[in-house]
């Protein structure tokens, strides 16, 4: 799991119209067969070479509405990714958050 890329929290190659290429030079490297990432806050899952590439999406933080969220299980040996949206109320958050004392960033 990582932000956005292993290299920055800031990379703008996790979407899912990067090129190949690109992805290939930011995740290929990596060893692990998932890569979880969620910067870019739209969910999606791309087949790179031997991995899958997760985009975990925002619940709160996103663009667009609905909010998005996934939910990556093994069951029985095999993976099982679940991509969702769910309603948001927005207001709500933030008076949660600040009731709470959650640090904004």
């Amino acid at each position: 799991m990582c932000h956005a890329a292993p290299n920055t929290t800031h990379s703008e190659t996790c979407t899912r119209s990067t090129n190949t290429p690109l992805l290939r030079e930011t995740y290929g490297s990596i060893s692990a067969k998932i890569i979880a990432y969620g910067h870019y806050h739209a969910h999606h899952i791309i087949q790179l070479d031997d991995k899958i590439l997760v985009n975990v999406a925002s619940i709160g933080m996103t663009y667009t509405k609905p909010s998005a969220w996934t939910l990556l299980e093994y069951v029985d040996d095999r993976l099982i990714i679940q991509q969702f949206q769910v309603a948001h109320n927005g207001d709500e958050y933030d008076r949660l958050m600040r009731d709470r004392n959650v640090p904004m960033i």
